[in-house]
C-alpha cells in the first residue's frame, strides 16, 4: 500500500537495505522519534518529557519542534485573554526577566492544577506568589508537562497581579500537594544501574529552564550538534568551573569555556552530575547531563552559580 513508502524513504538513509539481514526483522522491537520518525532499536535511546505517554524524541531539537504548535497556541490564548481583560502591558511581566522567580515556581509552586484530554495527555499548571520590593504581591503561572514527577517542558510562563487572569490557570482539577508530595521530588536513585534514568530526569529539567530563559536570537537548538567538537576542550581546559547543588541536594559541576570563530563569539557549557560509584576505588563519578553553546548573557548568568572552583570572578 502506497502510504507506507514515505516511511521507508525516511528510514533508508539511516539503515541501508544491505543491512536488513542484520538489523531489520518483523520480530524485533522498533521505536520511532515522535517528531522526525528516526528509527531506534531501544527506547533508552529516546528522550521523554511526559509521564504515561508513549512519546519519545531523539534530540532536544525534535522536542522543541514537535511541541512548537502547542506553544504558539497557548501564547495566542494568553494574548487573547489579556486583551479581553485590558491587561496586555502589565508591569509585572518584567519579572519574567529574572530567572530566580521561574526557578522557584518550578521547584516550589503553591498550587498545581492538571487537565487531561481524551488521549490521556496531561497538562499541568503551576502557580506561585511573590512580592516585589514594595511588598506588592504578584504571581507567576506556567503551563507545562511533567516527567518523573518534575516539570519537564514549559509551554508558557507569565506574570500577573490581576486575579481574574490568574484564575484562567486554575484548570481541570487541583492536585493535593500533601497527598502528592512525591510529584515534585526526584526518584531515589541509589544504584548505578539507574544512573541513566537519573541523568535523563535532570536533563529534562535543565532543558526546560534553558528553553524558557534563552533568547530567540540565541544559537538555534538544531545547530547544537555542530558544536559538539567543543565538548572535549571545554572539559579539559575550561575558563571557569562551578560546583552547585540543586533543590534536591544533587551535586553538579559546570564547565564553561568561551570561543571565537571569525566574528562568532559564544560560550560552551557542559553540565555534569556527580553520582556515587559502585567501584570501591572510586567514590564518585562525573556524568555529563547536557552540553550546548550559547551567546546569551542570561544563560551565562544561569550557570555561573554555586561555588567557583576554577577561573576568575567576572564583574
Amino acid at each position: 500500500m502506497s502510504h507506507f513508502f514515505p516511511l521507508w524513504e525516511e528510514v533508508s538513509p539511516l539503515f541501508r537495505i544491505k543491512d536488513m539481514d542484520k538489523r531489520f526483522r518483523f520480530n524485533k522491537k522498533y521505536y520511532l522519534c515522535s517528531n522526525c520518525k528516526r528509527v531506534f532499536h531501544s527506547h533508552e535511546d529516546l528522550l521523554f518529557v511526559e509521564d504515561n505517554v508513549a512519546r519519545g524524541f531523539c534530540t532536544e531539537a525534535c522536542i522543541e519542534q514537535f511541541f512548537r504548535p502547542q506553544v504558539k497556541l497557548y501564547e495566542a490564548i494568553e494574548v487573547e485573554i489579556r486583551e479581553k481583560l485590558s491587561i496586555k502591558e502589565e508591569i509585572t511581566l518584567k519579572f519574567l526577566e529574572s530567572p530566580q522567580y521561574l526557578e522557584k515556581l518550578l521547584k516550589s509552586p503553591k498550587e498545581i492544577w492538571a487537565i487531561e484530554n481524551d488521549f490521556n495527555e496531561k497538562i499541568y499548571s503551576l502557580i506561585a506568589p511573590f512580592k516585589d520590593k514594595s511588598g506588592k504581591i504578584f504571581y507567576l503561572a506556567s503551563l507545562c508537562l511533567f516527567y518523573q514527577g518534575k516539570p519537564s517542558f514549559i509551554f508558557l510562563v507569565t506574570a500577573t497581579s490581576y486575579l481574574p487572569f490568574l484564575d484562567e490557570f486554575r484548570i481541570g482539577e487541583r492536585v493535593n500537594l500533601r497527598e502528592n508530595e512525591s510529584l515534585l521530588k526526584a526518584p531515589e536513585y541509589l544504584k548505578d544501574t539507574d544512573i541513566a534514568n537519573l541523568v535523563e530526569h535532570k536533563k529534562s529539567f535543565l532543558l526546560s529552564e534553558i528553553l524558557r530563559t534563552r533568547s530567540n536570537r540565541d544559537i538555534p537548538i538544531f545547530d547544537f550538534p555542530n558544536y559538539e567538537q567543543f565538548l572535549k576542550n571545554t572539559v579539559e581546559g575550561p575558563d571557569e568551573v562551578y560546583a552547585f547543588k540543586d533543590d534536591l541536594g544533587d551535586k553538579f559541576i559546570t564547565y564553561i569555556k568561551s570561543y571565537q570563530e571569525e566574528k562568532n563569539i559564544f560560550y560552551y557549557f557542559v553540565i555534569c552530575l556527580t553520582v556515587s560509584s559502585a567501584s570501591k576505588s572510586v567514590k564518585e563519578q562525573i556524568v555529563p547531563v547536557i552540553y550546548f553553546p550559547s551567546k546569551d548573557g542570561k544563560i551565562y548568568q544561569m550557570f555561573t552559580r554555586g561555588n567557583l572552583i576554577m577561573g576568575s570572578l567576572k564583574s
